[in-house]
């Protein structure tokens, strides 16, 4: 169907295109969040995308999370009162990943960024520890492997052409990782060279080992692929198994960061 919007004649189809499939998902996002608020009285708002949660501990009630946010920023809050508890400010672009990490003087939380940093905090404080510098891309995942060190770098694991969207440590120490170069690796750590790749037809965005027998992921093509040592791959797709009909795509980093910026605009 042609547009009748005058503004539209001078913009390609593609262009119309991509903006009707930006105001769908600006409409889809404002519906789920309406119907959130209406289903769960317990509803805890953010200022801004929550992009990834860590839990932490807490001696009293137990559900105390740290969340990462699109506006830049990590916030410790309390889950059963909605009480916000620290908040984590210093990085300058979106907080995509965190994890809790042991030291000598307790845990230390550690937070991953789009602008190509990772910052240690105190978890309790939310003060700023440390940072480290050297990555030229988005840090998209974290994991903690059991070195000795000061946080200085130990090694530099090449092999993926392209971003690497998610780190996985077996509790043997196995260390696999998932890329938008359409493959997970296994590593072998003392040597720092990958011994193990699976090829797939889209991005991996995130890879699981379960019971150490089967390697399970995730991947932009909408199918669970999970491999049995030693087997072919077996695909599940998620969008025939579980929903009517062709499910949607994931969104990349640029979407994700449009349609923030789109919600931000709303409040």
């Amino acid at each position: 169907m042609q547009s009748t919007d005058t503004s539209d004649f001078f913009q390609s189809d593609r262009d119309i295109e991509l903006a009707q499939q930006r105001e769908r998902k600006k409409k889809a996002a404002l519906e789920a969040n309406a119907a959130a608020t209406t289903n769960h009285a317990s509803l805890l708002r953010s200022t801004s995308k929550v992009l990834c949660i860590e839990q932490i501990s807490n001696q009293k009630s137990g559900l105390v999370a740290v969340v990462g946010e699109s506006g830049h920023v990590a916030r410790k809050i309390d889950l059963e009162t909605g009480e916000l508890l620290a908040t984590f400010t210093g990085h300058a672009d979106f907080v995509k990943t965190l994890i809790l990490v042991p030291s000598p003087s307790g845990l230390h939380l550690l937070s991953g960024s789009s602008d190509n940093t990772i910052k240690k905090w105190d978890p309790i404080t939310g003060a700023l520890l440390q940072t480290w510098k050297g990555h030229t891309r988005p840090v998209e995942s974290l994991v903690f492997v059991e070195e000795s060190g000061e946080g200085q770098e130990l090694s530099q694991l090449k092999g993926h052409l392209t971003s690497v969207y998610k780190l996985h440590i077996t509790e043997d120490g196995e260390l696999w990782s998932a890329s938008a170069d359409k493959t997970v690796k296994r590593w072998n750590l003392e040597a720092s060279v990958s011994d193990s790749t699976f090829e797939h037809p889209d991005f991996v965005k995130c890879v699981a080992v379960v019971h150490g027998n089967y390697v399970v992921t995730g991947g932009r093509d909408e199918n669970i692929r999970i491999d049995g040592c030693g087997s072919e791959w077996v695909a599940a797709s998620a969008a025939e198994s579980l929903i009517p009909g062709k499910g949607a795509s994931l969104m990349t980093e640029e979407e994700e960061r449009e349609l923030a910026e789109l919600m931000d605009e709303d409040d």
